[in-house]
């Protein structure tokens, strides 16, 4: 996180949902950071209002509505259920006021076509709450990738296993719930700003393996991008083998991360030869030939720290004129990928728990 300065004029902000999104990851974060000012909450629980009031001296009102329409607040942050983003984002933006939104942003990509239009009409600014492109793994790949190590990159592929049985509201699809809309819009996200070229086309499976719920517990997406090269995902809590890594591959060499180091297995082309091509019957009938390259291995660790978080850009957009990292029209291009996939019917293949087979 950049170092925080001293400020005259801190953003006013107003939280819209004081769960886990809202308390846990957005109050969080603005806590002790002098640069924005809590000076509005809403929550259908008023023991949550009472404690942002205890802690921040801010006021608290009974609705969403009244906060947005009335709140001396400049950025809304919009912590609420995902069905609700769209219509408050739109009520914020109408009240002048700049809009940060929880992912998923919208329900789907005409709600997010809208939202877009009400920010621009209001000349106000459409935060999509997408961090993970702040993460330190994220700026450690990027690294990788400008560095040209690898050579050109051809596929990006990650992986993340586990198993935990939900039973919330988030595992409707109703309610945008979901592996999809809830870890893989992070991944696919930062995945399509490293690689950093249109979608072409994709291949997405999804699983209800284990939630309560009927949405996906399971998901495999594979992403072709018209550069050629492939996004590969796979997220489950569904999987009894607890896995996380990301593979990269380039035509000049491989890389397998863990979270804590890369490993890099590359070489110079310049210093290889180039393999002629023999069609003539193999000696002794037997296949393969003699050719080494000039192999090197590289272990790179993962930096603690980054130049900045989501925050920072906020900040730096609304007061200092900043350009955003997060585009709008960025997400969009993710959300339509997204409807696509979601129109395909979910394959459930949840036991029959409690019952004799």
């Amino acid at each position: 996180m950049a170092k925080k300065k001293t400020v005259k004029r801190p953003i006013k902000v107003g939280v819209l949902g004081l769960g886990r999104a809202g308390w846990d990851i957005h109050v969080g974060r603005l806590r002790n950071d002098d640069r924005f000012q809590i000076v509005a909450v809403s929550d259908g629980l008023e023991e949550r209002c009472k404690q942002a009031e205890a802690e921040f001296g801010c006021k608290s009102y009974k609705t969403f509505k009244e906060l947005i329409e009335t709140s001396k607040a400049e950025l809304i942050v919009n912590a609420t259920p995902s069905q609700f983003h769209g219509p408050l984002s739109i009520a914020a933006f109408k009240a002048g006021k700049h809009v940060l939104v929880e992912k998923p942003c919208a329900m789907d990509a005409p709600e997010l076509r809208k939202m877009i239009a009400a920010s621009k009409k209001a000349s106000k600014k459409l935060f999509c709450h997408h961090n993970y492109r702040f993460n330190k793994e994220v700026k450690h790949f990027k690294d990788i990738f400008e560095s040209g190590i690898l050579g050109e990159i051809f596929e990006f592929r990650m992986q993340f296993n586990g198993f935990g049985r939900r039973n919330d509201w988030q595992t409707l699809k109703k309610n945008n719930g979901g592996l999809l809309n809830n870890h893989g819009t992070h991944h696919v996200d930062y995945a399509l700003y490293l690689l950093d070229s249109p979608i072409k086309d994709y291949f997405c499976d999804l699983k209800l393996v284990a939630d309560s719920g009927n949405a996906e517990d399971h998901m495999k997406l594979v992403v072709r991008l018209k550069s050629g090269a492939l996004i590969d995902v796979e997220i489950s809590t569904s999987a009894n083998v607890p896995t996380r890594y990301w593979h990269i591959l380039g035509n000049c060499g491989s890389a397998h991360c863990d979270g804590t180091e890369t490993i890099i297995n590359y070489f110079d082309p310049k210093k290889a030869k180039e393999l002629p091509l023999v069609l003539t019957p193999p000696v002794g009938r037997k296949y393969g030939n003699d050719d080494k390259l000039p192999w090197k291995t590289k272990t790179i660790p993962i930096k603690s720290k980054t130049p900045g978080d989501f925050y920072d850009n906020v900040y730096e957009v609304i007061r200092e004129r900043g350009k955003m990292v997060v585009t709008p029209e960025s997400v969009l291009d993710l959300t339509k990928l997204f409807d696509a996939c979601k129109k395909q019917k979910i394959h459930n293949v949840r036991p029959a728990y409690g019952k004799k087979k």
